[in-house]
């Protein structure tokens, strides 16, 4: 998995408001953020509720949902993703809103942090950031480190 259980603590103990974002049915996300993650009624859109990314419109709606409002730009919506269509959603957030402040956070994904991958790991983050990610984090575990400069 690109998360893990510490990871949402991390993000709700500062005080951040999360979903989750799958390409999986709903079933199988709920299964994993539930069962594996121990997870209560996480905000999600799962696969068929939106359309698939890099359309935003999934963001967008759940970004809303979370909020119980239109975006507005009163707070910045910052999105993990391992993938250039996750990277590219965000592109396309910005377009379809403007004014709302998004931030791409790209990571490689798991399989690429073993010590033998390191080439192809530096490879990859590099296609994310050639994508457009606004930061690259050498892990999830580690989005704690930059939440700050994140938000300011």
């Amino acid at each position: 998995l690109l998360v893990d259980e510490n990871f949402f603590k991390v993000i709700t103990n500062h005080g951040y408001l999360w979903g989750f974002i799958s390409g999986a049915e709903k079933p199988s996300a709920k299964f994993v953020l539930e069962k594996r993650l121990n997870l209560v009624n996480p905000p999600l859109i799962a696969m068929g509720e939106a359309p698939e990314k890099p359309d935003p419109s999934g963001l967008i709606n759940l970004a809303e949902r979370i909020i119980g409002n239109k975006l507005n730009n009163m707070m910045k919506i910052a999105y993990v993703g391992d993938t250039i269509s996750d990277i590219m959603t965000i592109q396309n957030a910005r377009r379809k809103i403007p004014f709302q402040e998004f931030i791409s956070i790209g990571v490689s994904p798991p399989h690429l942090h073993k010590k033998d991958h390191k080439v192809e790991r530096k490879r990859y983050e590099s296609k994310l950031a050639g994508a457009g990610a606004d930061i690259i984090i050498p892990n999830t575990n580690k989005l704690n480190e930059y939440l700050e400069s994140i938000f300011d």
